[in-house]
């Protein structure tokens, strides 16, 4: 992630799936999102402690979209999970539409995401491209 504006965001309709998937062959990722009523944003975390910029999602309308971004990184060889906050329903159709992908799903306490909100960048504020940096982080 690029240390100038670390959690600004694009589009998931901007990731290049195999793009992504060549420049880390082989590796493990944690997907940690952020759900809320209109939005999900998501994070891929590298095994290397690396992170991609967040991907903003419109729930539900683009939640085929995400699920097909994952798969396409999936089939590329790379080992994926997704973590999500345990709390909520608003993620719910996305958390079926994982599973009935065959990705692992995680679950991670609300309360650890608030809790490392100032230990992981050394600012105590939150917002949802950290919070899903921060789910990605607690899912690995």
């Amino acid at each position: 992630m690029s240390k100038s504006k670390p959690y600004s965001s694009v589009s998931v309709k901007g990731v290049q799936g195999a793009m992504l998937a060549r420049a880390h062959a082989g590796q493990t990722c944690v997907l940690g999102v952020d759900v809320a009523k209109f939005e999900l944003m998501a994070v891929l975390r590298w095994a290397d402690g690396s992170f991609e910029k967040p991907w903003r999602v419109i729930n539900p309308g683009e939640v085929g979209l995400l699920v097909a971004k994952l798969v396409e990184l999936r089939s590329a060889g790379l080992t994926l999970t997704v973590a999500l906050e345990s709390s909520g329903t608003y993620g719910d159709a996305f958390r079926q539409a994982v599973s009935d992908a065959g990705i692992a799903v995680r679950r991670v306490s609300a309360k650890a995401v608030k809790d490392q909100a100032e230990t992981f960048d050394g600012v105590p504020s939150q917002h949802d491209g950290k919070d899903a940096a921060i789910i990605a982080d607690q899912g690995k």
